[in-house]
């Protein structure tokens, strides 16, 4: 079965990789890289974001972490309120 491009956008679907196409659930956001829609929202530095060559990818952390090629440490996250439970979650690390 052959599917038209524009029907596809139309319905909804986003092509995540050429030729592979996805209709993510309601209106949830995704990975660029992995698709992964399982994931905490988060906001990295500027500085990160440089250099994992983000634009206006959306990326999970295990993402960030292998574009940048180690870690992400507590000083590589904004003081956003998105970043809370990352904070938190450091906290109980310490």
């Amino acid at each position: 079965m052959k599917f038209n491009k524009e029907e596809l956008i139309k319905e909804g679907y986003i092509e995540v990789k050429p030729g592979f196409w996805k209709r993510p659930k309601s209106a949830l956001l995704f990975c660029v890289d992995c698709q992964s829609e399982d994931f905490i929202y988060f906001m990295v530095t500027n500085e990160i974001w440089k250099i994992i060559k983000g634009k206006s990818s959306i990326l999970c952390i295990h993402c960030v972490e292998k574009r940048l090629g180690r870690k992400l440490t507590i000083n590589d996250f904004t003081d956003a309120s998105i970043n809370e439970l990352i904070f938190y979650g450091y906290h109980l690390k310490s």
